[in-house]
């Protein structure tokens, strides 16, 4: 067994080539990870109800998944993350509907970068319903593709309109060239939406151009910038 969990405490059993532990208990950091001593499995406390994930270490120090482990994370960026759940994991409160309801508009666009050289992409996505009469909020949501796949942000938007407990809003998933560059507090990223992205959107949608109305949306990196 991949991870045995009692009450708070989950033990690992690690499987053949792997060296040491790694995860959200180590901040992803490989040095230091968790050693692995002769096979022997290791146990931590974690807190109750948490979602963890993890990956093993080689003797190259390249990260790789739990072969016996199953259960995938989510993360959109690496494919070797597995996950544990220390008790009961609590999901999302709303109780969103999982059958069919309306569905908003995934428009794709492409240009030539200006501020960051190479070709960008984003995907605009309208509410059910959209009214070019009418202006939307807006969020512009870095990694965008992670977010609009894997995420499933807009399919999200589409279930919470459908059950009233959000007003229509326009969604801008705009995928990154570069990710690290662009994203590690790198002050050309304001002049890359307020010169390439903001203008070509509002352009095209009618969606709010004030800061009551228009928001920044990301993860890790994503939300750093």
């Amino acid at each position: 067994m991949a991870v045995s969990v009692s009450g708070t405490l989950a033990t690992f059993t690690p499987p053949a080539g792997a060296i040491a532990l790694i995860g959200d208990f180590t901040d992803w950091k490989k040095r230091p990870a968790l050693p692995v001593v002769t096979r022997q499995q290791i146990a931590l406390t974690l807190p109750r109800g948490a979602w963890v994930e993890y990956a093993w270490l080689d003797a190259d120090g390249e990260a790789f998944a739990d072969p016996d482990n199953t259960q995938r994370s989510l993360n959109p960026w690496w494919p070797y993350p597995r996950a544990a759940v220390i008790g009961e994991y609590a999901q999302h409160p709303l109780g969103l509907e999982t059958g069919a309801v309306p569905g908003g508009t995934a428009h794709r666009l492409s240009w030539e970068g200006q501020v960051f050289a190479g070709t960008r992409r984003a995907i605009v996505y309208t509410p059910p319903g959209y009214d070019d009469a009418h202006e939307y909020p807006v969020y512009y949501v870095q990694d965008g593709v992670a977010f609009y796949r894997t995420g499933r942000l807009g399919d999200l938007l589409d279930r919470a309109l459908h059950a009233g407990l959000v007003a229509p809003a326009v969604l801008v998933f705009v995928e990154p060239g570069d990710r690290n560059a662009e994203y590690y507090l790198n002050d050309r990223y304001l002049g890359f939406l307020a010169q390439e992205v903001w203008p070509r959107i509002e352009s095209e949608y009618n969606v709010s151009r004030t800061a009551q109305g228009r928001g920044l949306w990301g993860a890790s990196l994503g939300g750093l910038i």
